[in-house]
This record gives C-alpha cells, structure tokens and sequence, in this order.
C-alpha cells in the first residue's frame, strides 16, 4: 500500500502540527442497480412522499446514472396489516380511527391493487436477475 503525503493544518487551538494523511482510494464504479422503494404512510396524500422520493431519486442518481428507482406508496395505513384487511375489518376500524365509512371500499381496492403491484414487481425484478 503507498503513503500518502503528510499534510499539516495549523490553528490557534491546542491541536497544533497534527498530521493529516490523504486518502489513498480506488476509482469509483458506477453502480446498475434497481432501487424499490416501499413506503406506507399514514396520510391520506402521495403528495406527502414526494420529498422522501426526490431523495432516493437523487442519491441513486448520485451512486450511478444507470441505477433506476421505483417507488410504491401507500396511504392511509395507520395500523399493522391495515393493507392486507378485509372489507369487514376496514369497515369496523374506520370509525375508530375517525375516518369515513365511505373510503373503505375505495381503500380496499387500493390496498388490493398495491399488493399486487409489489408481487409483480418482485416478479418482475427476480425475472431480469436471471
């Protein structure tokens, strides 16, 4: 392994002549990666992950130019397993949660919707390994 050069920094604190060695590294590799990012969240609103998702969207851009991202979000998930729920048990949870009775039925169908989603992109994702 070679040496670094010896670099010295000077300030008025107690910390005088301190060396500082500069690192010695491998070229970066560009990664090719596909990202998922999952998120459950207890809003009502996608628009309430964007910044999470302009996040990861940013440091898979950062990490390499061909890594992609997919996101699915969830809303309105408040309690554990609320996703995989049946029309009854939605119906019976709402009111305690103060939500109307009126978004169960929609909300079932999204939940529905969003599992199958993740299924076909595990699917999918374990397909493009081979």
């Amino acid at each position: 392994m070679k040496e670094g050069r010896k670099f010295f920094f000077f300030s008025k604190s107690s910390l005088e002549n301190i060396p500082v060695w500069r690192l010695l590294h491998t070229p970066w590799h560009g990664w090719q990666k596909q990202f998922v990012l999952l998120l459950c969240l207890g809003s009502s609103d996608d628009v309430d992950a964007q910044p999470v998702v302009d996040l990861f969207k940013f440091i898979t851009a950062v990490l390499g130019p061909k890594n992609r991202v997919e996101s699915i979000i969830a809303t309105r998930l408040a309690v554990v397993n609320q996703i995989t729920m049946t029309r009854e048990e939605l119906s019976v949870l709402y009111p305690k949660l103060q939500l109307p009775s009126h978004l169960v039925e929609q909300d079932f169908l999204r939940n529905h919707t969003l599992l199958k989603r993740c299924y076909d992109l595990g699917l999918r994702l374990g397909a493009e390994k081979n």
